[in-house]
């Protein structure tokens, strides 16, 4: 490879790390077919031992680690690496899509590892004998340098529920490990519950709830439930027990096993199991987490589970909070002009998302020469102290700036307000920039946290944000926009894929019929088309979107018969309806209750989708030169959050 060239993944030495997983030999020659030069270390026990185990196998500075459950697509071997990342105190991970639950993480995730990182790395069983460690920990290995990478390409997938055994272990694990982490969370906070961990009780939902159509996805449900339940069924279990695999397995052999085996040992087909007893067992945990004021845990059936794990709805958005680590770091060690346009790339995803340090870090990057750009730098500290960044508060008033000399920055939920519905509105005189209101919309908690960017709106360009659907709480591209106080006429030209504005609640069933008439959120996949039956009007909203869907607008007279449905005679017609755009779609179209549908929309990320943000990227570049870099921001902001659409798995 030349100096100039990009490296690939497949330039570094990959190992194949395998322990007790019956199909590990199939996985290991697909493998060899794509990475040929790949090795493999099979049997060592504990995740800190093996990765140790795979770095002094092959040589060189780094190394690739691939899971025995993972399966990899071909293309993944030409997934760019960028220089910049390779510093040595970077994990690059490439994520895998569970099988069973339909979702991208880390679970048998692809890595690249500096092998620095993993001499250092004292985790798991490797962990102090105080150290509660069920997560490698990346960032904890050198404090303030070493940290995750999520790369963006998605070309992996994983099945850890080829065999009960494993199904089970998985879910034990994964929701033992999601739960500590929420607590610890929690305790930071000064609460108990996991309600102040959505992304963690969203993971913690998802791995509890789908998986029934899989043949082994019952084990791993039952798993993931008891990882839930393990501290207070078993008072005195030792959490750091799910890293020992000896553990887990007489665990299952001597307690769990046994309760469920009917005749013999379970056979390939799984025929040997009393599913009875399992589903009972299933329900039986799920209302004990529950009772004891953990997450509602619905009982999803083979055909809801099944069409939510295919729908790519699941998985998790880079956080800002991420990217701005990444930047941060990336800053730090920029020496050339490539690694600062890296660090700077990514420290503008975080800040349009919103996070103040992003804002002032991209701040002390547009004071450097090499990237000079004063008046720039300035807003964006002023952006990061408005947010209420403490270092940017501090740097502007080092600065002796006076308020004259600062740029305008100001957090949405301070702009002036106008209701577009007002026969004569009052124009702002004082104020550049203004928030237009549809009738009844409200702004979100989220206005706080976004500073709007003046040069959006120049030129006579209007700017629309999203809005929170009340019923099935999506965003929506309605209800509030971005204006000059003197130019409140201007269209709307752009979508920002960012939350400002709240919709109405319908105030009755005629209400809500028509809001779901307007708005059938034919964007969102058809899996979705029932949801928001758990709120006031909710069926007569889904009513109202499922009509519009299949193009059967209602008369007046009509719509009023439909909004005097009894209860009983709602879910008929919804649940005729979503059959015939079963039929018309070719695609499963299942009709969520109103406790699925509650479920649901923990489950399913608030962050706008993939496709908000290149729509954003669409609009801007449609407007002419001056707004292509803004373009490229939002279509590469959307490479970064959700990474590229899955490829071959």
């Amino acid at each position: 490879m030349s100096a100039n060239d990009t490296a690939r993944l497949r330039d570094f030495p990959a190992v194949f790390l395998s322990y007790d997983e019956p199909w590990a030999d199939r996985n290991w020659l697909d493998l060899k077919a794509i990475l040929p030069r790949a090795v493999r270390v099979h049997g060592v026990k504990g995740l800190d031992a093996c990765h140790k185990a795979a770095a002094a196998a092959v040589p060189g500075d780094w190394v690739v680690t691939v899971d025995a459950d993972s399966r990899i697509s071909p293309v993944l071997a030409d997934a760019p690496v960028p220089e910049p990342l390779l510093t040595g105190n970077f994990r690059l991970d490439w994520l895998a899509r569970n099988v069973v639950n339909g979702l991208w993480s880390g679970n048998g995730c692809v890595k690249l590892w500096p092998k620095a990182l993993i001499a250092e790395m004292r985790t798991h069983e490797a962990a102090p004998d105080d150290t509660l460690s069920l997560d490698h920990d990346v960032a904890a290995i050198r404090q303030g340098k070493s940290a995750q990478v999520t790369m963006p390409e998605r070309a992996v997938r994983t099945d850890p529920a080829a065999t009960a055994f494993h199904a089970f272990r998985a879910g034990l694990r994964e929701t033992a490990f999601l739960r500590s982490l929420a607590e610890q969370g929690a305790k930071r906070l000064g609460r108990k519950d996991l309600q102040s961990e959505p992304e963690l009780l969203r993971l913690i939902l998802i791995w509890s709830t789908v998986g029934r159509q899989a043949l082994n996805g019952r084990w791993m449900l039952y798993g993931a439930r008891l990882g839930l339940a393990l501290v207070e069924l078993w008072p005195g279990w030792d959490l750091r027990q799910i890293n020992d695999h000896d553990v887990i397995r007489r665990l299952w052999a001597e307690r769990i096993q046994p309760r469920f085996q009917r005749g013999r040992p379970s056979s390939a087909d799984g025929l040997a199991w009393n599913w009875t007893a399992l589903e009972e067992e299933l329900v039986e945990l799920a209302r004990g987490i529950m009772d004891r004021g953990g997450p509602d845990l619905p009982e999803l059936d083979a055909t809801k589970s099944g069409a939510l794990a295919r729908s790519d709805l699941l998985t998790s958005p880079v956080r800002p909070a991420r990217l701005d680590a990444l930047g941060h770091r990336l800053l730090a060690a920029a020496r050339t002009p490539q690694a600062a346009a890296t660090a700077r790339a990514v420290l503008e995803h975080a800040a349009v998302q919103g996070h103040p340090a992003a804002h002032f870090n991209l701040a002390r990057l547009l004071e450097r020469p090499s990237s000079h750009d004063p008046a720039r730098a300035a807003w964006h500290l002023v952006a990061a102290a408005r947010l209420g960044n403490a270092a940017a508060q501090t740097r502007l008033q080092a600065l002796r700036t006076t308020d004259a000399d600062q740029p305008v920055a100001r957090v949405a939920a301070e702009l002036p307000l106008v209701r577009s519905d007002a026969q004569d509105p009052a124009r702002p005189t004082s104020d550049a920039l203004c928030l237009v209101l549809d009738p009844g919309v409200m702004l979100a908690p989220q206005a706080t946290l976004h500073v709007p960017d003046p040069d959006l709106v120049a030129d006579g360009m209007g700017l629309g944000y999203l809005s929170i659907c009340p019923v099935t709480g999506f965003a929506r591209p309605r209800g509030i926009r971005l204006a000059r106080a003197e130019r409140l006429e201007d269209p709307v030209a752009a979508i920002l894929p960012l939350v400002l504005g709240s919709l109405p609640q319908p105030v009755d069933a005629a209400a809500a019929l028509r809001g779901g008439l307007a708005d059938p959120a034919t964007d969102l996949p058809p899996i979705l088309a029932t949801l928001g039956r758990d709120g006031p009007f909710g069926d007569h909203w889904v009513l109202g979107s499922l009509l519009a869907r299949l193009r059967q607008v209602p008369s007046g007279a009509a719509l009023k018969r439909l909004a005097t449905l009894s209860d009983e005679a709602l879910g008929t017609r919804i649940s005729s309806l979503a059959r015939e755009l079963e039929l018309e779609t070719g695609t499963v179209i299942p009709v969520w209750s109103a406790a699925e549908s509650r479920a649901l929309k923990r489950m399913l990320s608030q962050v706008p989708s993939r496709l908000a943000w290149l729509a954003t990227a669409r609009a801007l570049s449609g407007l002419g030169p001056r707004w292509q870099r803004q373009a490229a921001l939002f279509q590469a902001a959307a490479r970064s959050i959700w990474g590229d659409e899955p490829v071959g798995v």
